[in-house]
């Protein structure tokens, strides 16, 4: 078996388990842009903070479904998620 990279999707599943909107680093410029899914869809390009004030991406059942290990992707880009294929 191999190691093979992939994006996490962005759907309707994802985006209801997101908990982007709730973080403390979420701005009125991402809510505008109706952004979130940033481990799917990577950076927030101008509208990240500077400074990430928190991070919840640990706390978000789309971490935890794609075995993700990073934070920070509205400011870093978007995660990668591992799977298992033969």
């Amino acid at each position: 078996m191999k190691m093979e990279s992939m994006m996490v999707p962005k759907t309707d599943a994802t985006m209801m388990r997101c908990v982007c909107n709730a973080c403390a680093s979420y701005t009125d410029c991402m809510q505008g842009g109706v952004m979130g899914v940033f481990c799917s869809t990577g950076s927030a390009g101008d509208c990240a903070m500077m400074e990430i004030e928190e991070c919840m991406c640990s706390d978000c059942m789309n971490e935890k479904e794609f075995s993700l290990d990073g934070k920070m992707y509205c400011k870093i880009g978007p995660a990668e998620m591992k799977k298992m294929s033969n």
